[in-house]
């Protein structure tokens, strides 16, 4: 029985859990994680592989501060690295209980990882007793890099970001703390949304969020009330006794972020703390830049600001129209040695050949597939091939090469890629992924584009070179 297990036996069972998990080995990844949160929070302590050694605090000031946490470069070997060094109270006198839940997030935080989310290395006790390391990225988060990029594909980048939240909700995880500076921009110019410890306590949908859960959600900022769902803010409007965070109140805060990067405001910016409260809570949306939102965009924004939670779509939804609407660079980007980029203007003529596509469905029998790219107003589409194997991942390498003309005028550069099924005895045809990349970045090179499930039912990895003609 795990009650009965000393603290060295608990850290010999937790280790050999921790392994299980990382390497694949574990019957059950989701009751393997609840065990192991379990195990961490009633012994206060995480896996030894989870502690990084000789990680290096420096300067004498931390780069940003808030109520709850500083953070820090730092120093992790030969990396540069981000330090969120949480605030707290030696005198807490619920001390027990903040280790307990900043172990079990720990561990759930190492299991969550996706192109879109923030890497997470582990902690460092050597600085802080609370101390979260990850990658530390010079572009910082999306406002200051479209401040710095003006051009920058805003719409690509939120793509990218909502990308992450879906893949969290699709995990059973809420968010719970979104905002536009929790929204980094990496070294390849592809959104990370920072997730739990960087920005909040993740929880599964419907958990109570309770006392320093809350202080941690808002970070301890005016603005953050901004993002805030209504019903987070008054419960009791909404028939709850209690505060819960849901990936509906996700959508709405999502939705403000968004509005923030497409309208370059704050939401209710005209508006003094309390009168944006009064609007939030009356139900009343924020005011329109017709000139930085198009029709499009602001139909999805006012559905995710629905006052009835059930109205506001899911963010596979959101995603998918963003994608539409931005063609935004979804690239797994893979250096080349060889070939030349190209800069500047596009040439005008480019010859996309397919080298191999990796799928991975959850259904797969007597399927077909076939692969669609959308170019301006122009679709390509590849002959439909054999059924992927009973197995559910199918490589398959085959000739299919497409002539582009290119359009300076269709977003000058961005192309999507879409993964067709034909299922069933009526030969259904349906898109169940999708993916895009930018044309300027990769000629002369193989690149990877990953195309994410948009319904649950699987995912692809193409690999493609784009030349020259």
């Amino acid at each position: 029985m795990t009650n009965s297990l000393s603290f060295e036996e608990a850290v010999k069972r937790i280790d050999e859990i921790a392994e299980g998990l990382a390497n694949g080995t574990s019957k059950s990844k989701g009751k393997t994680t609840i065990e192991l949160r379990r195990l961490c929070g009633r012994h206060c302590t995480v896996p030894t592989s989870y502690k990084l050694a000789d990680v290096v605090k420096e300067g004498d000031c931390a780069q940003r501060n808030s109520r709850v946490a500083e953070i820090w470069k730092g120093r992790y070997r030969d990396a540069v690295v981000a330090l969120k060094v949480l605030r707290v109270s030696q005198d807490d006198p619920h001390m027990q209980r903040t280790k307990s839940l900043f172990c079990k997030e720990v561990v759930l935080m190492k299991q969550v990882n996706h192109d879109n989310i923030l890497p997470f290395y582990g902690v460092s006790t050597t600085v802080s007793e609370f101390c979260l390391v990850f990658p530390w990225y010079e572009n910082g988060n999306i406002t200051d890099y479209i401040k710095r990029e003006p051009n920058a594909n805003q719409l690509g980048l939120l793509s990218g970001a909502v990308n992450g939240l879906r893949f969290l909700h699709e995990s059973r995880l809420v968010h719970g703390s979104l905002r536009p500076s929790h929204i980094l921009i990496d070294d390849n110019g592809v959104a990370r949304l920072a997730t739990a410890g960087h920005s909040s306590i993740v929880a599964v949908p419907g958990t109570s969020i309770a006392g320093w859960h809350v202080q941690s959600a808002l970070d301890g900022e005016v603005d953050d009330y901004r993002y805030s769902a209504p019903e987070i803010q008054w419960p009791e409007d909404y028939g709850m006794d209690k505060i819960l965070i849901t990936k509906e109140s996700d959508v709405y805060g999502m939705a403000m972020v968004i509005y923030e990067v497409l309208a370059g405001e704050k939401p209710y910016y005209k508006d003094n703390r309390s009168n944006m409260l009064s609007k939030v809570q009356a139900g009343e949306i924020p005011e329109r830049p017709s000139d930085r939102i198009n029709d499009p965009a602001w139909e999805l924004l006012q559905k995710c600001w629905g006052k009835n939670l059930s109205e506001r779509p899911p963010t596979v939804t959101v995603y998918k129209t963003l994608s539409e609407l931005s063609s935004c660079p979804q690239v797994i980007h893979t250096p080349q040695p060889e070939g030349r980029s190209v800069t500047g203007e596009l040439p005008g003529k480019l010859k996309l050949q397919f080298q191999s596509i990796k799928i991975s469905l959850d259904k797969s029998k007597q399927q077909q597939f076939s692969v669609k790219l959308k170019y301006g107003s122009k679709d390509y589409t590849t002959a439909l091939t054999k059924p992927v194997d009973d197995s559910g991942e199918h490589t398959w390498k085959g000739p299919e090469s497409w002539s582009i003309e290119t359009d300076k005028q269709h977003h000058g550069q961005s192309a999507s890629l879409e993964l067709i099924l034909r299922t069933g005895i009526f030969k259904k045809d349906k898109v169940c992924a999708i993916g895009n990349f930018t044309l300027l970045n990769n000629v002369n090179k193989q690149s990877s584009v990953k195309l994410e499930a948009v319904d649950g039912t699987g995912s692809a990895v193409l690999k493609i070179l784009l030349m020259e003609m």
